[in-house]
């Protein structure tokens, strides 16, 4: 499943432990980011937390 979501979200394997316990639906953020025609990566997932 780890390298799946590194390939999907551009990113290392160590990088995903960014996304651990955030404290936000990273589904909505991933539905609403797919909605506006934006891939989700996680710097984009990210920004989106912080903005």
């Amino acid at each position: 499943m780890e390298e799946i979501l590194t390939v999907l979200l551009e990113c290392g394997s160590l990088d995903l432990g960014i996304l651990n316990d955030v404290g936000y639906d990273l589904g909505e953020i991933v539905e609403e980011l797919q909605d506006q025609g934006i891939k989700p990566t996680l710097n984009v997932i990210t920004g989106e937390i912080f903005f």
